[in-house]
């Protein structure tokens, strides 16, 4: 299932004139999460690789190209 989710305009993608649209959102779904985990103890270092990875396409990054430049960011 989904465990994390970007909204908005990748940074790489606004030009001169970007404004007037809604904040960027992160969201990060517990169920699906909780869910992909055995113990609390796995769960952080989860939530910490879905918000990195999410982070990404904030940047701007592509699935792909986090796969390609860190090889654990999916």
């Amino acid at each position: 299932g989904l465990l994390g989710l970007y909204q908005g305009v990748p940074l790489r993608d606004r030009g001169p004139h970007y404004s007037g649209t809604l904040p960027d959102k992160i969201s990060v779904f517990k169920v699906p999460l909780e869910s992909s985990v055995d113990t609390v103890d796995e769960l952080m270092p989860l939530v910490q690789h879905v918000v990195l990875h999410e982070l990404g396409h904030y940047f701007g990054l592509s699935d792909e190209e986090m796969r390609e430049s860190r090889g654990d960011l999916h």
